[in-house]
């Protein structure tokens, strides 16, 4: 979050690559669908910038009503305490995300507090009493059984962890989300699975994403030859001129992890 009177912070992800992506993908799939039903197709124009534009829509809305959208000043960036992250017993992070009345009252009765049930939207000096209360709460118990208590009551919050905690999360294996894969020359790789998941006609569970990637421009000679219907001559000279990368001229493009921003 950005601090009071500071410079914007870099996110750490590229959200608006990924945003643009999944638009072009969502308007790819809608023409596609179209042309079945239709037989007409479509241009589709897929623009970055205003792909990520609805990611503000709430602060865009609040300005436009004359509300700051300033940090901690959004129902989502602070404002209220149910919506926040707090420090555990033993340094770690937990964050509490009980927007629904009906979710702030569960946690409110798992935590034994029945009497903040009725103040999830206080402000002024009464929001400053709950965050401090809250403050101190979180910071009476490790995170670990902060974590238990949440999974058992099933409730809206969970504890921050680091990228290793991600890679041996139960739930994650279970689901067939991450897949350890072996690389002749790299080992053990891990592979994310699709978050869209697809179980192919008769069978139970969904296909396995358990095969490698192909090496840089392996393909390139197959799909040149599929789609733009080039003989060997053609592609050799695509090759030469540096038009295009063969797995003979392309080299292996590695990311040390130390070297990773």
């Amino acid at each position: 979050r950005q601090p009071a009177g500071g410079a914007p912070v870099i996110p750490p992800v590229q959200m608006v690559d990924l945003s643009a992506g999944t638009n072009a993908a969502l308007g790819i799939c809608a023409a596609l669908y179209e042309r079945e039903r239709t037989g007409r197709g479509r241009v589709l124009d897929v623009s970055m910038l205003e792909s990520i534009l609805p990611w503000v829509g709430m602060h865009l809305a609040a300005h436009r009503a004359g509300a700051t959208a300033a940090p901690s000043a959004m129902p989502l960036s602070g404002r209220h305490p149910f919506y926040n992250v707090y420090r555990a017993a033993d340094g770690g992070h937990v964050a509490l995300a009980a927007i629904e009345p009906i979710f702030w009252a569960d946690f409110c009765r798992a935590v034994e507090r029945p009497d903040l049930a009725g103040q999830q939207f206080a402000e002024g000096p009464a929001g400053e009493r709950l965050l401090e209360a809250l403050r101190a709460l979180f910071a009476a118990r490790p995170a670990a059984e902060w974590a238990a208590l949440f999974r058992e009551r099933d409730l809206s919050a969970e504890v921050s962890v680091d990228l290793d905690a991600v890679l041996s999360d139960p739930h994650l294996r279970a689901r067939g989300t991450l897949i350890a894969v072996q690389h002749p020359e790299e080992g053990e790789l891990v592979q994310m699975a699709s978050p869209v998941r697809t179980v192919p006609s008769g069978a139970e569970t969904p296909e396995a994403a358990d095969r490698l990637p192909p090496d840089l421009a392996a393909d390139t000679r197959a799909v040149l030859r599929e789609v733009l219907d080039l003989d060997d001559a053609a592609i050799d000279n695509l090759v030469s001129k540096r038009a295009v990368f063969g797995s003979e001229v392309a080299k292996p493009r590695r990311i040390i992890p130390d070297q990773v921003p």
